[in-house]
This record gives structure tokens, sequence and C-alpha cells, in this order.
């Protein structure tokens, strides 16, 4: 579609995927510019295919816009009727040249704060919603708005007002609309599309990760009496935080998880008939001969807790003894500890576990106490243990509550941060498992 109206569902069965591909190859611009560019029109033109689609959801929209962010500015879109939708076209010069039509500039971004970066030329937005002696034009952004970009587009179509929302709260209207009762309820169409919407932009990431609650650490305990509902949350959830996980940048260096890819076939593991107490989601490192990186929330029954766990697993017996032997030279063994103590491994521990996963050594160890001495007896146990599968774990460890020991950290209540301390916790392992996997000391990042 170049531009101008929507071809209505009924014409040829599009759904709200029906994409706009994006533009071609250009010279100085990155594949990653590119595939963002694509994003931020198309997840604008589901918006504004479900607004076409089911007229009601529209009017919601509308009527949620005035409520949450115009009415405290002296302004409100009446009636909040949607007259025409238009996809990566903007007003007419009529429109803009007429006093009497409010023009609204709706920014909607990922995340809270701006960018000031000023790459895009802005030639045109990306949709225009048109009622009745009004229009709202979009222009969205993945990682912030340009502030630069904003202003001209503000300027070029006389705007008389401009806000920016999360596409979180546009998730959260279009939820609202789902739970109307009465004549307002939702259609089976109108569900249908804002489900494929709610999902397309949590696949993508646009929304942030909703983050564990105490309900999730609480669900595990119950066991085989727990209810089907919450068993489907839990999963639901670490899909989610599988998916954002892909796609979330640090916040401080911008750098992605790109060195570790997915197992494959990739998929939430437990929860089944026979795993019902925890739930893992694994990643490998770029090496096929890797060791795994893991999620795993899993409860401590005889204690009553439940903990999320990140860690790197050596399981392989051949790995283990080349970690004896690195352990048992002298260099080595002293390089190794004074790097498990440094200040990016606190509230980390590692241990020895049999295939049931109860500790084969006596002791697991806290990163920032360990010893030569420690890492030695490790070493020794894992020459010594006659156990047909063994784990040397690497392993943070959060709580929701308060932590009941100091090796482990209590996990952030928000969404966000608790996905930011996962990443940092898989960033840091990753050094850990590439060695682990055979690649030489001098030449691990990071280590």
């Amino acid at each position: 579609m170049k531009g101008g109206h929507c071809s209505k569902m009924s014409d040829k069965g599009h759904n709200i995927f029906d994409y706009f591909r994006g533009p071609r190859p250009r010279r100085g611009v990155s594949k990653e510019d590119l595939e963002n560019e694509v994003l931020e029109n198309n997840v604008t033109k589901a918006l504004l295919n479900v607004m076409e689609y089911c007229p009601e959801l529209g009017r919601q929209f509308i009527t949620w816009l005035n409520e949450k962010h115009l009415i405290r500015r002296g302004l409100t879109l009446k009636p909040p009727d949607i007259k025409d939708v238009r996809i990566l076209e903007g007003p007419t010069s009529d429109e803009i040249a007429d006093a009497n039509i409010t023009r609204i500039l709706l920014g909607i971004k990922k995340h809270e704060a701006d960018n000031d970066r000023d790459t895009s030329k802005g030639e045109r937005l990306d949709g225009t919603v048109v009622g009745q002696g009004w229009l709202v034009a979009i222009e969205s952004k993945l990682g912030g708005m340009e502030r630069h970009q904003l202003k001209r587009e503000e300027k070029k179509i006389r705007a008389t007002a401009v806000v920016q929302l999360l596409w979180k709260e546009v998730q959260e209207c279009f939820e609202r609309a789902l739970k109307m009762e009465g004549h307002q309820a939702p259609s089976e169409k109108e569900r249908f599309l804002v489900e494929q919407f709610c999902g397309f932009i949590r696949q993508k990431g646009l929304v942030p990760f909703p983050g564990f609650q105490k309900r999730h650490f609480d669900c595990p305990l119950r066991g085989q009496k727990e209810e089907n509902g919450e068993q489907e949350e839990l999963k639901d959830l670490f899909s989610q935080l599988r998916g954002q996980l892909v796609w979330y940048k640090y916040s401080d260096d911008g750098e992605r998880l790109n060195n570790l890819y997915w197992e494959t076939p990739s998929r939430v593991k437990g929860l089944r008939a026979k795993e019902r107490d925890y739930a893992e989601i694994q990643f490998r490192c770029r090496s096929k001969s890797s060791v795994p990186v893991n999620v795993t929330l899993w409860p401590d029954k005889e204690n009553r807790r439940v903990f999320l766990d990140v860690y790197a697993d050596v399981e392989d017996r051949k790995r283990l003894r080349r970690l004896a032997s690195f352990i048992e030279k002298r260099n080595g063994r002293a390089k190794l500890a004074r790097k498990l103590r440094s200040a990016q491994f606190s509230g980390y521990r590692v241990g020895l576990y049999d295939k049931e996963w109860k500790k084969i050594d006596e002791h697991e160890y806290e990163c920032s106490k360990i010893s030569n001495r420690d890492l030695t007896g490790l070493a020794e146990s894992i020459r010594t243990t006659r156990n047909e599968e063994v784990h040397l774990a690497l392993t943070k460890v959060f709580v929701l509550d308060t932590p009941i020991s100091a090796a482990e950290h209590e996990l952030p209540p928000d969404g966000e941060s608790q996905l930011r301390e996962i990443a940092r916790a898989m960033r840091y392992l990753y050094p850990f498992a590439r060695f682990a996997s055979g690649a030489p000391w001098e030449k691990t990042t990071g280590w």
C-alpha cells in the first residue's frame, strides 16, 4: 500500500497485519534502522486498521484520549466518532488551513525517555485519524521521540496540541475496551482484532515486560491443585520474557543479548502434567557446543519458598573435567577465584549438584567470598563423583520477598527493572558459559 485509504477488511479479507513492506535498502542506512522504520509504520498501521475495521473501538480510543490527555488541556474531540482513517498520509492542505479544525499531533513511543537524535527527515506522518471537526496525526518511534522531528511535524500541521504516550497505554486502552459490558461489550471480531494487536506489540517488545508478581511465586507451591488459569498465565509470562529478552537493549550501553541464541525448539519447559512445579526457558551461546544459560522459577517446597534463578549449567562430563583441570592449575585457579569475587558477581553462587539438583559438594559458595581452596574442593568433587548426571552451576538467585540469605537478591517489583536485572545476569554469565564450553581463557570476552 502506498498511502491513501485502507482497504476494507470485507473487500480483500485483510486483517490488521496487512503490512506496509517498507522502503528499499538505502546507502548509509543500516538494516536495523530499516527494520525499525518498517516496524514503526506497521504498528501504527495495525492500530489504525483496528479503528477502521471496528469503529466502536476507534470511538473508545478517542474517548480515552480525551479523558486521559486532552481534557486537562481544555480540549476535547467531539463527537468521538471516526469519519476517516488514513495510513502513511498526513492531513490535506485544506485541513491544515481550516482554523475550525482541532489538530492533535500524537506521538507514540516505547520508552519513557525521549531521544535527542535527529536522523529522520520527517517527510510524512505515520498515520491520520479524522473526525467531525478534528484530526489526530500520529508519529511513532521505537526508542523515544526525536524532538526536532516532532517540532517539525507540529509546525507543519499547525497542531493545536502535542500529546506523547506509550504503546503500553494504547494496550491498556484496548484491554479496558475488552472489559466493557452491555451494549458497549466488544463483538467477537473486535475482541479477535484487539487480541491480535496486543499480542503483536507484546511480541515486538513495544510494551514493557509485565513482571513477576507474588502470585507467580506462589503458583508452583500449590502443585497439582493449581488452577489451569494461573498455570497458563505463568507460561505466558515466561513466553513474554523470552520474547522481550531478544529485543531488550541494556539501558547503559545499548548492547543487545545477541551473544545468545534460542535452544531449538524454543519453548517454555515445565508446567506440564508431570512438571507443574517449575518453569524454564533456555538460551545457548553462539557456539553450538556451548553451555546453556537458563531462567528458571523453581520451588523449595520443604521451606515453602520459590526462587527465580538465572544460571549457567555445566553438565557435560568432558567439560567438567576440563574445568577441574583448569582449577587445579595454579595460575588458572587464582585467576578464576579473583574473577568470581569481582563486583559484577555480587549475589552469585557456585555449586555442584546431582541429577535431582541436590548438592553433591556440601557447600554452595557465594562468589563474593569464594577462595582458591573452595575451588580446589569443587575440582576434587568433580573428579570423585560417580553420579551419572552432574551439574556445576553458576547462579544468580532472585526472590520477591526479603532475602533469606546473603546469596539471594530481591527482584524489583517493576517489570522493566526485573527485565533489566535478568538481562544483566545473563550478560555476566555468558563469558563463563563460553569459557566452560572450551573457549581459551585469554580469548573469552570479559574474562
